[in-house]
């Protein structure tokens, strides 16, 4: 899936995945994009409480931690 958005950077942890992107327009299309294969090819459902999108200068909370992340 990533070679094919191919993010800025991306961080997976467990079945998590946060992807980087320049804009919040490629976040959307990312979001799209990722959500269609999961849903088609892998019969995988989205929490719709965990589909955000929102500025990488702003903590993330991951697996119970706040973590910051520098987008080189």
């Amino acid at each position: 899936m990533r070679h094919e958005l191919k993010p800025l950077a991306y961080v997976r942890y467990g079945d998590d995945a946060i992807l980087f992107a320049p804009a919040r327009r490629a976040a959307e299309q990312f979001r799209e994009i990722a959500t269609t294969f999961l849903k088609s090819e892998l019969k995988l459902t989205i929490n719709p409480r965990n589909d955000v999108i929102f500025r990488a200068d702003l903590p993330l909370k991951l697996a119970n931690s706040r973590n910051y992340y520098k987008i080189p």
